[in-house]
């Protein structure tokens, strides 16, 4: 048996050792340093959270999943309104948890910002990068485009740019779709690299022939133009046609419309038989003042060149359009028709033309069919009308007009012409013309005109005198006592 003071120690060490045991744990430190914040919605918040004296622990939240959402402990703001956070230590049931108060204010945007104007080539693609003010991570965009066969967007803002031309891409915010902005998109073809073609060609005397070419890159504005460095050898029309003429070569060149710098260059070989003859109808032409006549000739083989040189010798007394030639002054006159290749083969057709001793008025079809013009048609008098005379030639310029025709007032318009040459003699003609509607679309002027009040004088006159319309609707209507008013009125 211990004895009394063994006890006593005894107890005393229990005591120690239990004294000592509650001095080494210390209590569990868990708190916030903020438990009230104010947010917006889509503002980010990592709480201040002190925790001491537990090791390997983790945090455990409870909230309204509709106001906010917690990742990686930093909580988001998805929508206004006030919320409580409950923060908890996992198996630590013994230390009370946190609450944090969150009061989230709604956010209320004033405006987007984003680029006024983007120019692209077709097949770009470019992202829209939109802001809002004031900023914050809630915001998502619709975008839509007003041309989709210029240019499509989706829904992330990326656009891309399919064919040339303008448009407008809307970008709006879903939630406040009233608050928008718009960016013009300019949509340009590729700049020009290249033109590729064949390098040369040879042929014939009066062949024609189809050039062909590339632009560079397949999605560059391939608008070209063509010239030829020698078009008497060979010219080429607007469709990149050729047509050789004469023995030689020349260059022609297929040009960029945008970018003059950038062309291919062809070399063309004219090569052909030599003009063995040059056959003609007539040698002698016997003309009247102001006849014309047909020159007719031949070139022998049909293989040679077929352009030739045409001159006049003899003065200025005939003249020729194409091989039309035009008796325009009395007298003897040759016409030289000569090869333009190496053959220098000629032939000479003698003109004689005689005449009355008065001018004379020559005229043409279409002349005629001016005698009768649409309302607004443009006219003149003296076209497609000629003076000649048997001694001073062609004196159109002196023909003296009297009369006016108003090609915007119907009716019938008489003119008189008058000439005089030189030596006094007179010729007159007398010539009338006709203004009226012959177009598919009758233009009738509804209530008179809208000009002024409808139904009233000034705009009926209005209608029949300025507008010259060739018919005038009005609303005639007579009242019960027999008076008759205009009026659009039906009461």
């Amino acid at each position: 048996m211990f004895s009394k003071n063994k006890k006593i120690l005894v107890l005393f060490c229990g005591f120690m050792l239990m004294f000592l045991a509650s001095c080494g744990k210390k209590d569990i430190i868990f708190k916030l340093e903020e438990n009230d914040i104010e947010l917006n919605v889509g503002d980010t918040y990592v709480p201040k959270i002190t925790v001491e004296n537990i090791e390997n622990y983790q945090l455990e939240y409870q909230y309204d999943e509709d106001l906010i959402k917690i990742e990686n402990d930093e909580i988001i703001c998805l929508s206004y309104g006030t919320c409580e956070i409950y923060i908890s230590i996992i198996n630590c049931d013994e230390v009370e948890p946190l609450v944090l108060y969150l009061n989230i204010y709604e956010l209320i945007p004033t405006k987007i910002e984003c680029e006024k104007e983007i120019k692209m080539h077709i097949g770009d693609e470019l992202q829209v990068m939109p802001k809002v003010e004031p900023e914050s991570t809630i915001w998502t965009f619709n975008y839509s485009s007003n041309n989709k066969n210029i240019v499509s967007v989706n829904n992330d803002g990326v656009i891309k740019a399919l064919s040339e031309g303008e448009t407008y891409v809307v970008v709006k915010l879903e939630k406040y779709s009233n608050l928008r902005t718009r960016i013009l998109v300019i949509v340009e073809k590729l700049p020009v690299e290249s033109i590729e073609s064949e390098k040369t060609i040879k042929l014939t005397y009066n062949q024609i022939y189809q050039l062909t070419w590339d632009v560079l890159p397949s999605s560059a504005d391939n608008r070209v133009m063509f010239e030829s460095s020698n078009p008497d050898v060979a010219s080429v029309n607007e469709e990149g046609i050729v047509s050789s003429h004469a023995f030689g070569q020349t260059t022609i060149k297929i040009i960029s419309c945008v970018d003059e710098s950038k062309y291919a260059e062809v070399l063309v070989y004219v090569d052909g038989d030599k003009t063995q003859d040059i056959v003609v109808k007539e040698d002698h032409i016997d003309l009247q003042l102001g006849e014309t006549h047909e020159l007719t000739y031949l070139i022998v083989p049909s293989t040679a060149c077929k352009k030739i040189n045409i001159v006049i010798d003899g003065g200025d007394g005939i003249s020729i359009d194409g091989n039309k030639i035009l008796a325009e002054k009395v007298g003897e006159y040759k016409v030289i028709l000569s090869t333009i290749d190496e053959s220098n083969i000629e032939k000479i057709i003698s003109v004689s033309v005689t005449g009355v001793e008065n001018p004379i008025f020559v005229t043409n079809q279409k002349f005629e069919d001016q005698s009768v013009i649409t309302w607004n048609e443009e006219f003149s008098p003296l076209d497609n009308i000629l003076a000649l005379d048997n001694k001073d030639g062609n004196i159109t310029d002196k023909i003296v007009v009297k009369g006016e025709v108003d090609n915007r007032r119907y009716g019938e318009y008489i003119l008189e012409y008058s000439i005089v040459d030189s030596d006094g003699n007179v010729q007159t003609l007398e010539r009338t013309v006709k203004v009226t509607w012959r177009y598919d679309v009758t233009v009738i002027g509804h209530a008179g005109s809208y000009y002024g009040v409808p139904n009233s004088e000034e705009a009926i006159l209005y209608a029949a005198e300025i507008l010259k319309y060739p018919a005038i609707e009005i609303d005639l209507k007579q009242t019960k006592d027999g008076v008759f008013v205009l009026s659009h009125d039906p009461k």
